[in-house]
């Protein structure tokens, strides 16, 4: 074998050997930012399953303060018979993430599968029985963008830990009728008669996928707070002949024993504008952080539900779901 051959293979193993040693790095850095997602309690699903039907407004396990009235908007009809109960009920869920990884940063595109049955109950209101009930198989995709950076250990300089930097708004849902415009919230006036104030926080369709936030650019609010929320909805249609023919409510939720869910109207009704015009809107008074807890992160999701899915029996269901972490403190 002459002195070109000999080089030349050992060029060829030389290269081999760094591919292969790269690709154990690439792994183990892989390894090690799934370990932190599973760690981080900002980013995952928790909360969005009710579990079973229920009232369009309800909580467990959150830490309340009363001051508002809760009222009853879950009715079949206007003057009907029957209260209509609903929830999804998620069965199954997986999450897959790819990984483009530079130096030190490092994003994550991640993507949960979620299948599940969404459960509508029909009571009659003079004898509190069900009378109908219906269950809808249904399988949802959200997406979301993580991106990590790699910090030196404060206490040895010579090593150094992934950390989550900033995320996108997750998106996803089910069927392609329904979405999400813009979603807003806003302080309360209290010297103009409780009426929208301050906007505090907007997102928009067109940037929310994009947009990464920090965790100092989360929402943060205070326990007790009262804000208005508001969601601007889009329907491709054929539109349910009734109302703005969707339901948007927000879910809430440290964990799914720590949850709630709350209606936003388009129906005129304060602090909604306009009747019937796809922009929902709610007064919220902001829960606790729990007790014994002086602030923690929760998440938010703003779930719209094209009507049809309810109401029409060989309808699949539809529904657009925005989802983002937001802080709470003690005043």
């Amino acid at each position: 074998m002459n002195k070109l051959k000999i080089l030349f293979l050992s060029l060829l193993v030389f290269s081999i050997g760094c591919e292969s040693v790269e690709d154990q790095n690439i792994a183990s850095i892989e390894a090690e930012l799934l370990q932190v997602l599973d760690r981080d309690d900002a980013l995952g699903l928790d909360g969005l399953d009710d579990q079973n039907a229920m009232e369009s407004d309800y909580d467990e396990g959150m830490e309340l303060d009363r001051g508002l009235a809760k009222i009853a908007i879950d009715t079949l009809w206007p003057g009907g018979e029957y209260r209509i109960r609903f929830g999804r009920r998620i069965i199954d869920h997986n999450r897959e993430v790819e990984f483009v990884i530079e130096g030190d940063t490092a994003i994550g595109n991640i993507s949960f599968t979620v299948d599940g049955e969404f459960r509508i109950l029909a009571i009659d209101t003079a004898t509190h029985e069900v009378v109908d009930s219906v269950i809808k198989s249904f399988t949802s995709v959200f997406n979301r963008k993580v991106r990590f950076v790699q910090y030196e250990t404060p206490n040895n300089p010579d090593s150094s830990a992934w950390r989550v930097n900033a995320f996108t708004i997750g998106m996803g849902g089910s069927g392609d009728k329904v979405s999400i415009s813009s979603m807003s919230i806003y302080s309360v006036d209290f010297q103009n008669d409780w009426e929208m104030g301050e906007l505090l926080y907007s997102f928009n369709a067109d940037e929310a996928g994009d947009l990464f936030l920090s965790r100092e650019d989360l929402p943060t609010f205070f326990f007790r707070q009262p804000i208005i929320l508001e969601v601007e909805v889009e329907n491709l249609g054929p539109e349910f002949p009734q109302g703005s023919g969707e339901w948007t409510h927000f879910h809430y939720a440290r964990n799914r024993f720590m949850k709630g869910r709350r209606h936003l109207n388009d129906t005129a009704r304060y602090p909604d504008a306009t009747e019937n015009d796809n922009t929902f809107s709610a007064i919220w008074r902001v829960h606790g952080p729990g007790w014994g807890h002086n602030h923690r992160i929760f998440r938010g999701f703003f779930d719209v539900l094209d009507m049809s899915s309810v109401f029409v029996e060989d309808e699949d269901i539809h529904t657009t779901v925005w989802w983002l972490p937001y802080r709470v403190s003690r005043p």
